[in-house]
């Protein structure tokens, strides 16, 4: 904008009144609106545009009123470079969800306005801070959220290739379990160079194969068009292209954890490996385990359905610090785990979890699952709501039993055991002993006799 503009207008002066060094923003794609008060407590008003020296405008004229607390909404990703560019000249920016101002009552709905009632409840204290990770946890954040798109973006280019095929009648997809193993994309660079011949395509693949090449040779025998062979060129190409970009990714993520963040363990008190762990197809250059151990100080891969993904996306998305939680259900219900109960008149009705995008809870939730082929506590738990419930409840629930373990370990840094369904089964039976015991002695008959004729 070429030029800024400044209105004053009465604020409404309250005792309750707990942040007065206080300014609101409702941030837009081009413009922003800023309203503070000034020293009578009046709103001052003034509209900004959105490029840097804008922002910087913005902020210099939020020092100059003695501004020291700013708060706006997560509009998009709009707020992300105003809140970097305030908290490097000195300001406190607080970011706010936009359900924390919709809930309040009597809010109006203009540009203007919307300012002033954002910083009429900030200066009020009726606002609560949202959750936002220092510079290396976004930084890793932004890494990691690429990698994720990337590999999306890399599943559905394999899926066109498996369909054009598939118009070929070249059925590779039936020989090979992988189409993009090292069988599959030796036949397909094949087919792209002009070998045709299915006999020959068939000698090329490995030995670990789902049929006998007798059979395959009739699998291959396809109908290779030239406008089919083009299309498969493009793909393919593609698909190569972004395993390249993810090996780029996965390296710098490697670097990022090794210079940035600091070590809260040594690497030679890191515990044996869970049995059957692996990490082969994640493509990293090194081992994530021993880093990951070194900056979380316990080793959060012992858990049952936790890889190195998961901790890695735990990493980037809050960091090695949950301290911004003050209890294990916050945490759970910020990452959308826990379903917000709602009770009228004295009945409690079934709340639905909030809907959230976070890679973490994704993960968690891919866990779950992968917990229930496992004997342990949580494949058991899950078993049982599966059969109870359904397999989408189990899923969050046993995401949520996740998320709890990792919360308490990470806080007190305690190293994660696996507790087995045996040991599951043996605290219930236990459990049931201890009722039983309680109703006789309730009915009046001798605990101690019921030992001694083993009835319990």
């Amino acid at each position: 904008m070429s030029k800024n503009k400044t209105k004053k207008v009465k604020y409404q002066k309250s005792l309750a009144m707990v942040n007065s060094h206080s300014a609101g923003l409702d941030l837009h794609k081009e413009t922003i609106w800023s309203c503070h008060l000034d020293d009578k407590l009046d709103a001052v008003i003034n509209t900004f545009g959105t490029c840097t020296a804008d922002v910087k405008a913005l902020g210099n004229s939020l020092l100059k009123a003695n501004v020291e607390s700013v708060a706006m909404e997560s509009t998009g990703v709009y707020w992300i470079p105003v809140y970097n560019i305030l908290q490097s000249m000195g300001l406190k920016p607080v970011l706010i969800n936009a359900r924390e101002i919709k809930s309040v009552a009597g809010r109006p709905k203009t540009d203007k306005q919307d300012c002033m009632w954002i910083c009429r409840l900030h200066s009020y204290g009726l606002l609560k801070e949202s959750f936002v990770p220092d510079i290396n946890v976004s930084a890793l954040k932004n890494l990691c959220d690429c990698r994720d798109k990337i590999i999306s973006d890399c599943s559905r280019t394999i899926q066109r290739i498996r369909k054009t095929l598939a118009t070929m009648n070249c059925r590779l997809d039936k020989a090979v379990s992988d189409v993009m193993g090292v069988s599959g994309c030796k036949v397909i660079a094949a087919i792209l160079i002009g070998e045709q011949n299915p006999q020959t395509l068939t000698d090329m693949m490995e030995d670990t194969l789902k049929m006998k090449k007798v059979e395959i040779v009739k699998e291959l025998d396809g109908d290779f068009r030239e406008v089919l062979i083009i299309v498969l060129k493009q793909h393919y190409e593609l698909y190569q292209t972004f395993q390249n970009k993810i090996k780029e990714l996965n390296v710098e993520i490697v670097r990022l954890l090794e210079e940035r963040f600091p070590k809260k363990a040594d690497i030679k008190d890191l515990p044996n490996k869970k049995k059957g762990y692996t990490e082969k197809q994640l493509g990293f250059n090194k081992d994530l385990r021993p880093i990951l151990f070194e900056i979380f100080g316990t080793d959060l891969t012992q858990l049952p359905g936790i890889g190195a993904l998961t901790v890695l996306y735990f990493l980037g998305v809050i960091g090695n610090d949950v301290s911004a939680w003050k209890t294990e259900k916050r945490f759970t219900s910020w990452l959308g785990l826990a379903p917000n109960l709602a009770v009228s008149a004295n009945t409690k009705k079934k709340g639905k979890t909030k809907v959230v995008n976070n890679l973490l809870t994704k993960n968690l939730k891919n866990g779950a699952m992968a917990t229930q082929r496992t004997d342990s506590y949580l494949g058991s738990q899950y078993r049982k709501f599966q059969a109870r419930r359904g397999g989408a409840i189990a899923k969050t629930a046993i995401a949520r039993k996740m998320a709890v373990i990792l919360y308490n370990a990470v806080k007190t840094g305690t190293v994660i055991e696996k507790y087995d369904a045996e040991k599951y089964e043996l605290k219930i039976l236990q459990r049931k002993e201890r009722k039983f015991l309680k109703d006789a002695s309730i009915l009046g008959y001798d605990v101690t006799k019921l030992k001694e004729l083993k009835v319990i």
